[in-house]
C-alpha cells in the first residue's frame, strides 16, 4: 500500500512539474506577429520571433498587414497577437497622452490607456527610438515597444517574461549592428547567433 501511494505521489509530482514548467507551456502553439514594412521592424521583429520560439517552443508567424491602422485592426480582431509600436504613434489613441513629452510619463500613461481602452499590454521598451529608415530615426521617432493583449498573456503565461528579456537590450547601436550583419545574409540565422552570444537563448 505504501509503495502504491509513493508511485501515485511521484506520478502526480512529475505531471505537476511538466505543467508548471515554462519550457512546456507554449510548445506546439502559434502566435502571429504583425509588423510594419520598415527596416527596424524587420530586424527587431525577427529578433522577437526567434527569442519567443527558442525560449518557449512557440511558432511565431510574421505578417505585414499594412500600415499602423491595419495592424491595430488586426490586433483588435484577434488576427494578430503581438506587434511593435512607437509611443508617439500609440499616444494618438489615448486622449490624456496628447501633450506629454517626457518619455517615462508618456509610457506610463499610454500603457494604462491601452489596458483600459483595448486590453492591450505594452511590455518593456526595446531601447531604441523608431521608426528607423536609411539608418536614422524619423523626425517624430519615439521608444519602440512590443505590445500584446491580456488574452494572449492569459493563454501564454510566460510570454511577457520572455519578451521583457529584450527590454532595454536593443539600442540604436545594436540595431545598426544587426542590420549590417544581416546584409546579404539570412536574418533569422544572424539574430539567432546574436541571441546565443549574449546567452539569451
Amino acid at each position: 500500500m505504501k509503495r502504491k501511494n509513493l508511485i501515485i505521489t511521484a506520478a502526480f509530482f512529475i505531471i505537476f512539474q511538466l505543467l508548471a514548467s515554462p519550457s512546456y507551456s507554449c510548445v506546439g502553439r502559434v502566435l502571429v506577429l504583425a509588423l510594419e514594412n520598415s527596416p527596424d521592424q524587420t530586424v527587431v521583429g525577427q529578433l522577437l520571433a526567434t527569442m519567443i520560439t527558442e525560449r518557449t517552443g512557440t511558432t511565431v508567424e510574421i505578417v505585414t498587414p499594412g500600415d499602423k491602422k491595419a495592424i491595430h485592426e488586426a490586433m483588435t480582431t484577434g488576427k494578430a497577437q503581438i506587434y511593435i509600436n512607437y509611443l508617439e504613434s500609440a499616444k494618438s489613441y489615448i486622449e490624456d497622452a496628447a501633450d506629454i513629452a517626457d518619455p517615462t510619463e508618456l509610457y506610463a500613461t499610454v500603457r494604462q490607456g491601452y489596458i483600459d481602452e483595448f486590453d492591450f499590454i505594452m511590455l518593456k521598451p526595446f531601447g531604441y527610438d523608431g521608426p528607423v529608415a536609411n539608418g536614422s530615426a524619423a523626425a517624430n521617432a519615439s521608444l519602440a515597444v512590443p505590445v500584446t493583449t491580456k488574452e494572449v498573456l492569459k493563454n501564454f503565461p510566460v510570454l511577457d517574461r520572455v519578451i521583457n528579456k529584450l527590454g532595454g537590450k536593443v539600442d540604436h547601436s545594436i540595431l545598426e549592428e544587426l542590420t549590417k550583419m544581416s546584409d546579404g545574409k539570412d536574418l533569422k540565422a544572424v539574430v539567432k547567433e546574436f541571441l546565443k552570444t549574449r546567452n539569451m537563448i
